[in-house]
């Protein structure tokens, strides 16, 4: 299983709580632009007593989203089960037909696929409930400083009046009468607009308290379990045909703590010593706590691309793969990185002209298209393949594309 192959078959997933966001964030922008009182105190009154129908709303959004994660998650788990016994099954029952294994009379992967699903949905019912508070408090949070932004502008009149020496003494009355006009309200809105799209909506905390947007975490957790599937099929299925040597893959891209494991052997079960394989030879191997598995950036572990490649005794044949060289492998690794943080960007500067609505300005689509500019350069220069399913906003209610690449004006 590539990294590539991970990705494909986290994707539906991983698009539901994109989608979700960018969902979650037009409602939050929508109620945030509602009220029409250009007066702060006033405004906010106003906006807060939008409160219980963005809850109401939110919650309907995240169930639109919920009700289809069971069955998205089972599909994804299992897929990555078959796709590893696909790759082995045949081998390990022609060699226990030969005699060198013994074929057990039952599977234990569809239990371990069960578990690894159930454990997946209850993570994403941690995020879904995050994604709930966050876009209430990321609501309140618009409010508030809507409020700051307008009192700022009040008190910059008022010194501005009293270099004139026409000062007025309440900050209230001030504010009342600089914001008669909408463009003071519309500057406060636009910053506090921008400012929710930057922040996102937070899906996750750990166990250090820090926060994860829903779309970092649940891409890195669902790859995660939806790889671990995979390894886990692999031991399980070895385990119970009577053998447990396996060859760890080679590909470019590998992380600093994959990469010395690459094309080397191991067991599972803490043994070491010599496999001989179907071409003749012995090869050493060693117990896979040598190795860096179990640790988040390490073998199999978070964002790995690394699959074990079952080994049976005077049948198997070594995989042949070409490691690249570490530099090379270095550069594989940044250039991956880099696309993907180009094409957050792109997403996120498209997503803000959305929220922004009618409020939005050319120097907003401006940033659009700097950032498919840059996309375009790297591309060139690194020879890629662009990925524009990535870079788009696709509402689960509006399937339509809701960017707008114009401002008319």
């Amino acid at each position: 299983m590539t990294p590539q192959r991970i990705a494909d078959i986290s994707e539906p997933i991983e698009q539901l709580y994109s989608d979700l966001t960018d969902e979650l964030l037009i409602n939050i922008a929508k109620h945030l632009s509602k009220a029409t009182a250009t007066w702060s105190a006033l405004h906010e009154i106003e906006t807060l007593q939008e409160m219980g129908q963005l809850t109401e709303e939110n919650i309907k959004i995240i169930n639109d989203y919920v009700k289809r994660m069971p069955k998205e998650i089972k599909d994804a788990m299992n897929e990555s089960r078959l796709e590893a016994l696909g790759e082995m099954e045949q081998k390990l029952a022609d060699a226990a037909a030969q005699g060198y294994l013994t074929a057990p009379v039952t599977d234990g992967t569809v239990e371990v696929t069960q578990a690894l699903s159930n454990q997946a949905a209850n993570q994403l019912n941690i995020v879904n409930q995050t994604m709930l508070n966050s876009s209430l408090e990321a609501y309140q949070t618009g409010v508030y400083q809507f409020r700051e932004e307008m009192n700022k502008a009040a008190i910059d009149t008022i010194e501005t009046e009293q270099q004139l020496g026409v000062a007025q003494n309440e900050l209230n009355k001030a504010a009342a009468s600089v914001v008669e006009g909408t463009e003071n309200r519309t500057k406060a809105l636009r910053k506090c607009i921008r400012k929710l799209n930057d922040a996102g909506i937070i899906g996750y905390y750990d166990r250090l308290n820090r926060a994860w947007t829903a779309e970092a975490y649940v891409n890195m957790n669902i790859r995660t379990t939806v790889h671990n599937t995979y390894i886990q099929s692999v031991k399980t299925r070895q385990q119970e045909y009577g053998t447990d040597v396996f060859q760890v893959s080679s590909h470019a891209g590998a992380r600093p703590l994959c990469y010395p494991y690459q094309g080397k052997f191991y067991s599972w079960s803490g043994r070491s010593g010599e496999i001989t394989l179907g071409d003749g030879k012995k090869y050493p191997f060693e117990p896979i706590s040598v190795t860096s598995y179990g640790e988040p950036a390490g073998l199999f572990g978070i964002n790995c691309g690394h699959v074990p490649y079952p080994m049976i005794n005077n049948v198997s044949e070594p995989v042949k793969e070409d490691i690249p060289n570490e530099e090379a492998n270095t550069r594989e690794y940044q250039e991956s990185q880099e696309q993907r943080l180009l094409e957050r960007q792109i997403r996120n500067a498209k997503r803000e002209v959305e929220l922004l609505g009618d409020l939005a300005e050319e120097k907003d689509v401006e940033r659009v298209k700097r950032a498919q500019a840059r996309m375009r350069e790297f591309i060139k220069e690194t020879g890629r393949t662009r990925r524009y399913d990535r870079e788009q906003i696709v509402t689960q209610r509006n399937k339509v594309v809701q960017y707008r690449p114009k401002i008319n004006k």
